[in-house]
């Protein structure tokens, strides 16, 4: 399990490629995500979920090669998701009991995404998340921000 890309400057990619025997394959063409588990991913093998929601997005594309540097398209399951919205990823290797052990026959990643509490600290109103990345592989530039509030409330709840 590993948690903080939040609070670090390291990348989806790197995080999970830290944890021994996986990686992730970012399709840029389809916006998906695919993590490996033990030289194998996908439906069936790898239980890729979002917030706990089981990903099932199988896609074909047709990358433009001068763009994306492939020769040719992609078919393959992902999950759908911006990585600048993700907050943390928990992935389990091997078999196990529960939500995230259905349909996983190498393990599950579970990506979490970004929530009020990762915004706003303890002790503020107001808060405002920045990112921004750009590479030479002629991806381009990649950015997100995002603003937000809370007030408490009398019976110790927020809005």
């Amino acid at each position: 399990t590993r948690e903080g890309i939040g609070s670090d400057t390291q990348s989806i990619d790197s995080i999970v490629r830290s944890i021994p025997g996986t990686y992730t394959n970012t399709d840029q063409a389809q916006g998906t995500v695919q993590v490996n588990i033990r030289g194998m991913s996908g439906f069936g093998r790898v239980n890729t979920m979002i917030d706990g929601v089981t990903q099932t997005f199988y896609g074909s594309a047709s990358d433009d090669p001068a763009r994306f540097h492939s020769q040719t398209g992609t078919s393959a399951f992902g999950a759908v998701i911006d990585t600048n919205f993700l907050i943390g990823v928990d992935v389990t290797r091997g078999t196990f009991e529960g939500v995230g052990g259905a349909n996983a026959l190498m393990g599950s990643a579970n990506f979490k995404t970004i929530g009020i509490n990762d915004i706003v600290h303890d002790g503020n109103i107001f808060g405002f998340l920045g990112r921004f990345s750009y590479g030479s592989n002629g991806i381009g530039p990649s950015y997100m921000s995002a603003v937000a509030g809370k007030t408490e409330l009398e019976n110790n709840g927020y809005v």
